[in-house]
């Protein structure tokens, strides 16, 4: 079962997938305006569309998902980006086709914000000098948003799309437990990394969030991939013992289950004199009554 949107609202659902909007979105955007310094209707237009740039990429991971026969029902989108609550079938190309679609929406978006922002140019025709109309201003920014979180996710870092796509080609060769151990702990030094170049070179509030979330979901993959080895060595000592026991009987055909007796030969046992013991006789109770009479 796919987990609940806690602290989130249901905005709508389309094909199946219903979308989720945290209340930390609405406190963001607020912040936002405060240092942006943005007319009002430059700056929700602007946030609106990068909202719906955000929720296309993550329907991208959705639909992907159900294209392989996996679950996917469920998106939140908070402040630092959206989720997708997807469970692919636990195979490689099932996730990493789940992992790639996302970027991908990105990717068409591209072009096509490009060709919308050259047809507002050529329809302007803005001269030098004269202010920017603001729908041109508008795509503008959001051509350059949606290129932006293009490249971010691309990082090779644990757990951004780039990472999980890493893991995902790495698990063709290596299998999942260590393809994970490896990503989540590139993950966790790209995040200290991060941290560090936000408070002391940048000194980028945002950029020391993004990290901490970053590092806090690399950790969780790690500590995830340990738990898998911890398994896999109990389920291997397991193993060993039933190898022990297995060559000790075969070792020792004297044990119950392989001698004579046993059930295995399907031999009644027989009496010193030759013949079958006469507990196997069915009239010896009745020829016993009789002598006693």
């Amino acid at each position: 079962m796919l987990p609940s949107p806690q602290g989130s609202f249901r905005l709508f659902s389309l094909f199946g997938i219903t979308a989720y909007l945290h209340w930390t979105w609405l406190l963001a955007a607020f912040f936002f305006f405060q240092i942006s310094g943005e007319q009002p209707i430059v700056f929700v237009a602007e946030y609106v569309g990068l909202f719906l740039i955000v929720l296309m990429h993550e329907f991208g991971h959705a639909l992907a998902c159900r294209s392989v026969k996996g679950k996917a029902d469920t998106i939140v989108l908070f402040p630092l980006g959206g989720v997708a609550y997807v469970q692919p079938p636990q195979r490689p190309g099932a996730v990493l086709w789940s992992v790639v679609a996302g970027p991908l929406v990105n990717v068409v978006l591209v072009p096509v914000l490009f060709v919308v922002w050259q047809l507002l140019a050529s329809n302007y025709q803005v001269q030098p000098g004269e202010s920017v109309p603001v729908v041109m201003k508008v795509v503008y920014h959001l051509m350059l948003v949606n290129g932006v979180l293009l490249v971010f996710n691309l990082f090779p870092i644990y757990p951004l799309d780039g990472g999980q796509i890493v893991q995902s080609i790495l698990w063709f060769f290596v299998g999942y437990r260590k393809s994970l151990q490896f990503v989540a702990t590139i993950g966790m030094i790209a995040a200290i990394g991060l941290i560090v170049l936000g408070l002391f070179k940048l000194q980028s509030f945002w950029m020391v969030i993004m990290a901490a979330f970053i590092f806090m979901q690399a950790l969780k993959g790690y500590a995830h991939a340990r738990m898998l080895a911890f398994g896999e060595q109990v389920q291997q000592g397991m193993n060993d013992m039933q190898n022990r026991m297995h060559e000790m009987f075969n070792q020792h055909p004297g044990t119950p289950g392989s001698g004579p007796g046993s059930r295995e030969n399907n031999v009644p046992p027989t009496s010193q004199s030759g013949g079958e013991d006469d507990v196997f006789d069915p009239h010896r109770y009745e020829k016993k009554k009789y002598m006693d009479e």
